[in-house]
This record gives structure tokens, sequence and C-alpha cells, in this order.
């Protein structure tokens, strides 16, 4: 039998929302922004968040994926490159995880926030669970306004 994102692991949440509640802090600072960044690059700029969930995820869901030490690295990269606004970037994220989406056990997979012709904002995200684990779940058909 093929395991599959149950609706326990949703935790009655779809998944849009979560992401785009995780992703807040950077949705804060780029609605003060003047002028505001695109959407393009507000995607880009979520990569980081969306790449420490993924990472937080291995490390303490399936530590006998491949990809179980992706957070380690993350943090020796950052230490490499003495930014030290890159390591504090890294921890913010790591503890928002663990605390405030603790029960959350799926992969962030494909996400993307964009603008309808209404002139609103809106998020769609899909959840994935590592490959060993089962192939993609895909989006949850939810589009939620930003």
């Amino acid at each position: 039998m093929k395991n599959t994102i149950t609706s326990e692991l949703l935790h009655g949440r779809a998944v849009s929302a979560v992401f785009q509640d995780f992703m807040e802090p950077f949705l804060v600072e780029w609605r003060d922004m003047k002028p505001r960044p695109n959407m393009k690059q507000l995607n880009e700029w979520l990569r980081t968040p969306w790449a420490i969930w993924n990472a937080v995820v291995y490390q303490d869901f399936y530590p006998k994926s491949e990809n179980h030490d992706l957070l380690n690295e993350m943090r020796r990269q950052a230490l490499v490159s003495q930014l030290p606004e890159a390591d504090g970037l890294i921890e913010f994220f790591v503890v928002r995880k663990r605390y405030e989406f603790a029960k959350f056990r799926y992969l962030f997979g494909e996400y993307d926030f964009y603008q309808k012709n209404d002139g609103e904002f809106y998020c769609r995200a899909a959840a994935v669970l590592p490959k060993n684990v089962d192939q993609r779940y895909g989006t949850d058909g939810v589009e939620h306004r930003i």
C-alpha cells in the first residue's frame, strides 16, 4: 500500500495556509517595502525559509533519509559565509518551525505567490513526503489571499 499525506498529516489545515503562515515574517516585510518588489522576487526570497522548513522536517522526522543532514549543512554554509545574519535567519526559522509548526511532518514542494486580475495576492503550495515515504502529493487546490 502506498503511503500518502493523510488528513492526520494535514491537521485540518490547507498546505497553502500553513506555508503562508510560516512565511509571514517575510510577507510583512514585503508588504511594507517601498517600492514593493515584484512577485518573482518574493518567490525567490522565500526559497531560504522553504529550504529551512524542509531541512528541519528531514532532520526531525526522517533521520534515515539521505537528506537528514541538510540543516547542519546549511549551518556550516552560514558559518563559511561569515554573514552573521545568515545564521540568525536560519535559527529564527528553525525555532519557528519546531515550536509553531511542529506537528506538520510534510515537506513543502512547489509554491507560488501570485497576483490575480482582481488585484489580490494569493498563495498556492504543495506538500510532499520524501521519496522513500511517498511520491508527490500535489497542491491542495486551495488558494489563499495574502
